[in-house]
């Protein structure tokens, strides 16, 4: 899968396929979950990525097959490039909050309070700004002096 990721377009069509021809010879496996990211990652670069990579992660979320780090990071940037703060809080309440699947770095919880703040939500960028020494990452100190 991880070949598929820098291929742009073409590594989308890739993967789908490959992803495909995997589920339906091996099946959903929580031991696959290393492929699976690899299969969002280059997903979520296409052309509306975002919005399938939605459709995908409800589906795995659904078998109970939570994704890496890795991809809630490329997923998080692809929000930040496009501003669309609902696909990020998504990601990170399938995650992060709901899911509690992953543990969430400093620098995603500072991609998540920069959308935030560009997008005018600050109540909930002080809220995750308040969590953020809670769930063991460590806001740095450009965050703590920019106080939303």
């Amino acid at each position: 899968m991880e070949g598929w990721e820098g291929e742009g377009d073409k590594g989308v069509v890739g993967a789908k396929e490959t992803f495909v021809e995997m589920v339906i010879e091996i099946g959903w496996d929580l031991a696959n979950v290393p492929a699976y990211d690899s299969f969002l990652c280059a997903l979520v670069r296409g052309l509306d990525g975002l919005l399938e990579a939605i459709k995908f992660v409800d589906s795995m979320r659904d078998r109970r097959c939570y994704l890496g780090v890795r991809f809630l990071k490329v997923a998080l940037d692809e929000c930040v490039k496009y501003h669309d703060v609902r696909t990020a809080q998504f990601f990170w309440e399938v995650l992060v909050e709901v899911g509690r699947v992953l543990q969430p770095s400093t620098e995603m919880y500072n991609l998540m309070i920069d959308l935030l703040c560009y997008c005018g939500d600050t109540d909930d960028a002080r809220r995750m700004l308040d969590e953020i020494v809670y769930r063991g990452a460590f806001p740095d100190e450009v965050k703590l002096q920019a106080d939303p």
